[in-house]
């Protein structure tokens, strides 16, 4: 998924979300909207956790994971890389 801004010449934004047809829709911006430059920051970010909420519930394995999990599973990926020769 894409976000793109483009700046128009009235001091407005036209933003675009981009992304593949499998994809479900996501709120607060759909395909295109104008924006003006005092909501443009705000909307384009809630619009990316929007996203990055949606492709985390839609994984295929099994759901979202939170940051400390995730960090855990690096965590013990490495272990098990590294601990195994140190102890050699």
């Amino acid at each position: 998924m894409h976000i793109v801004v483009y700046p128009l010449d009235n001091g407005f934004y036209r933003v675009e979300v981009k992304k593949k047809r499998e994809v479900k829709a996501f709120a607060p911006i759909q395909k295109t909207q104008i924006l003006s430059e005092d909501a443009v920051a705000t909307v384009v970010r809630q619009t990316a956790i929007f996203a990055d909420l949606s492709a985390s519930l839609n994984l295929p394995q099994g759901g979202p994971t939170s940051n400390l999990e995730e960090r855990l599973r690096q965590i013990r990926r490495i272990s098990d890389r590294f601990g195994k020769e140190s102890a050699t």
